[in-house]
């Protein structure tokens, strides 16, 4: 139920950027993601030596309310993706976000601040041969962030780039999630 909201919502932002006067940004980062979970700290610590590569994705929807704040409608994946021979542990955390942006007056320094709504995937393989996925319960967190956007107001495409803190409680613990990330936006 919670996935087709989410899908819902990013349709109705679509629809709703047609017809206003709005942007939409896109972005790739990566990041680190300290998990809150004993069990999954104590999962992931079995690969001896791990190989490790970190993505987080996010594409997005920005409405202006006024002159300094706009409406945020958007979704970010991060991907934690981690092996040892042949043994895999992959984790996919995806977030629905809703939230404002405000530009202070500072040039382009914007600050957001996002409802997350959001759940994480994983997929386990530590023996090589007995493969598994696992989904933690959806979870309802907060994104917090701090972004510079280069040619704010000029032109109409501008890069963007930022860090953000997005801490997703998920039933007996909470991952937190920092994120550095490049972003195109195109107003």
């Amino acid at each position: 139920m919670k996935k087709n909201l989410c899908v819902l919502v990013l349709f109705s932002a679509l629809i709703i950027h047609t017809y206003a006067f709005g942007g939409m940004e896109f972005g790739i980062g990566s990041g680190y993601v300290f998990y809150g979970n004993s069990e999954t700290r104590d999962r992931n610590s079995k690969l001896d030596s791990p190989g490790q590569f970190v993505v987080n994705t996010n594409v997005g929807y920005h409405f202006p309310l006024a002159e300094p704040v706009r409406l945020y409608l958007g979704a970010e994946g991060m991907f934690d993706l981690r092996w040892d021979g042949g043994k895999h542990i992959h984790m996919f955390d995806y977030a629905g976000l809703l939230g404002f942006q405000i530009y202070p007056g500072l040039a382009g320094l914007m600050i957001s601040i996002d409802y997350a709504l959001g759940r994480r995937t994983d997929y386990v393989d530590l023996t090589g041969n007995d493969a598994y996925w696992e989904s933690t319960q959806w979870g309802n967190g907060f994104k917090i962030g701090i972004q510079y956007d280069f040619l704010h107001g000029h032109f109409k495409f501008s890069p963007v780039v930022g860090a953000a803190w997005r801490r997703m409680p998920r039933g007996d613990g909470a991952d937190n999630i920092l994120s550095v990330f490049l972003k195109l936006t195109i107003n």
